[in-house]
């Protein structure tokens, strides 16, 4: 009974852990040379990107179903060591268990993606997008949190 006891306080112990631990990976990086990482707030990412001055092409604009509080990007371009040693780190964190379920996983030419989303397909709270991009020699993690309804979103 002991046993069965101590197993189960470290079992609930070990979620909240992996909630912060994307967070935790983040900060992380944003001291580390060599990565990039941009933070988007509140008023920024509701007034939309072009009205805020920022300009990154076909994504001015928020599709429908999506509404978002803030972005948060972490970048690495040419830095082979730390690419794979961002990549190592982010695949040991457990999302799944804190509630995150995957839309995309796909290898393609040396190229990678993988798309996640924390909530339901119709109300989710957070999307975590990780790629890699073997031309540019990068990877890049985006986190967008808000409120986004996928199924609203359509393929024009």
């Amino acid at each position: 009974m002991k046993k069965l006891l101590v197993t189960l306080v470290i079992t609930l112990a070990a979620i909240p852990v992996a909630a912060q631990n994307m967070q935790r990976l983040i900060s992380k990086y944003s001291a580390v040379k060599g990565a990039q990482v941009i933070r988007i707030g509140g008023e920024m990412a509701k007034k939309g990107l072009k009205k805020g001055g920022i300009n990154i092409g076909d994504i001015d604009e928020l599709p429908d179903g999506m509404r978002c509080d803030s972005i948060i990007v972490v970048s690495i371009e040419n830095e082979p060591k730390l690419m794979r040693k961002f990549a190592k780190e982010a695949s040991k964190i457990n999302l799944e268990a804190d509630g995150y379920s995957e839309l995309v996983n796909t290898t393609d030419d040396g190229d990678y993606a993988r798309i996640m989303v924390k909530g339901s397909i119709n109300d989710a709270s957070e999307m975590l997008i990780m790629a890699t991009d073997h031309e540019d020699n990068s990877i890049s993690l985006v986190r967008l949190i808000g409120k986004i309804d996928l199924s609203k979103m359509k393929d024009d």
